[in-house]
């Protein structure tokens, strides 16, 4: 897939802050190498943010920087820059041509501006083998504890939400509603809304929203809501789905669909374990009947048969 086009200078911010680190023009690039790193660990571990080379204080372009940095371009300079920081954060790099009304890039210069995003694998470790976060406008180094929480975090990503209806395992004709996870982090202080359903649900719909205390990749929910072949009735036709719920961090999410049990699932129709035992027992009426014929043929060939002869005629003697 090809990189979406550069964003123009005025894009990105005019004033250093947590999300935004200006270097300029007349900085060398061994001291670019150094706060690059950094920048790329404080961004990584603290939300995300863009490191800009070639600008002043207030985010005007300055001059720019060059555009190869000994023999090497500079865009393969700062990707061996920012791989060096473990795990490698994900990042963009943006090379500017135009100032667009923002200070002065001179021919053959670019304005640099390495994008960060923000990461679910912290803690990011810079080159100097140190963690680093952003405080403010500035990049700083991480007390042990901040280190031991991001470590903590590694791993809790966000919970994605979804619904899909099933047959309920065991009773055939039933219809559940599930509402599972699609990613590894677990949803928590779940609240499942139903509403637009057919006047049949409606004594159940006055005890909604269900309250779940939480949804992960090994605990989905599911609950009955019809049978299959009067779910429309039943259930209704538009029925609007509302979930609420947090991450372990206590960020709000919200999940809504349109649910229509009847495009939802297959027709009706016997599962493998109904048809095995479907051939048992028409096997076992075969064998049945084949033993009450052999039964019946067996008494019929030991009893006499009827003789259709005359009898013969007394004798004169």
């Amino acid at each position: 897939m090809p990189e979406p086009p550069a964003p123009p200078l005025t894009a990105f911010p005019d004033r250093e802050s947590a999300a935004a680190e200006f270097k300029s023009s007349l900085t060398s690039f061994a001291e670019f190498g150094k706060k690059l790193s950094k920048a790329a660990s404080g961004f990584a571990n603290t939300g995300g943010g863009v490191f800009v080379m070639g600008v002043d204080d207030h985010g005007d372009a300055d001059g720019g920087v060059e555009t190869v940095v000994g023999r090497q371009a500079l865009s393969d300079w700062i990707d061996v820059v920012v791989h060096q920081v473990l795990p490698t954060p994900r990042y963009r790099t943006h090379l500017l041509t135009e100032a667009d009304g923002r200070g002065r890039i001179e021919p053959g210069r670019v304005v640099a501006v390495v994008e960060f995003f923000e990461s679910a694998q912290v803690p990011h470790m810079a080159d100097d083998e140190r963690y680093y976060i952003r405080a403010g406008a500035h990049t700083v180094p991480a007390g042990q504890f901040l280190v031991d929480a991001l470590y903590a975090k590694r791993g809790v990503g966000k919970p994605v939400l979804a619904h899909a209806f099933r047959m309920k395992p065991g009773f055939p004709g039933t219809v559940q509603l599930g509402v599972m996870t699609l990613s590894e982090a677990p949803a928590v202080q779940v609240r499942i809304d139903l509403s637009n359903t057919a006047a049949h649900f409606k004594s159940v719909e006055k005890h909604l929203p269900l309250a779940i205390p939480v949804i992960g990749s090994s605990t989905p929910f599911f609950m009955d809501v019809a049978t299959f072949h009067d779910a429309d009735e039943r259930f209704g036709t538009d029925v609007r789905l509302s979930v609420d719920y947090q991450d372990l961090e206590g960020h709000d999410y919200h999940y809504v669909a349109r649910l229509n049990i009847s495009d939802s699932l297959p027709p009706l129709s016997i599962g493998t374990e109904s048809n095995e035992k479907a051939a048992k027992a028409l096997e076992k009426i075969e064998r049945t009947l084949r033993s009450l014929l052999k039964h019946v043929d067996s008494g019929s060939s030991s009893d006499p048969t009827p003789s259709t002869t005359p009898p013969a005629p007394p004798s004169d003697a």
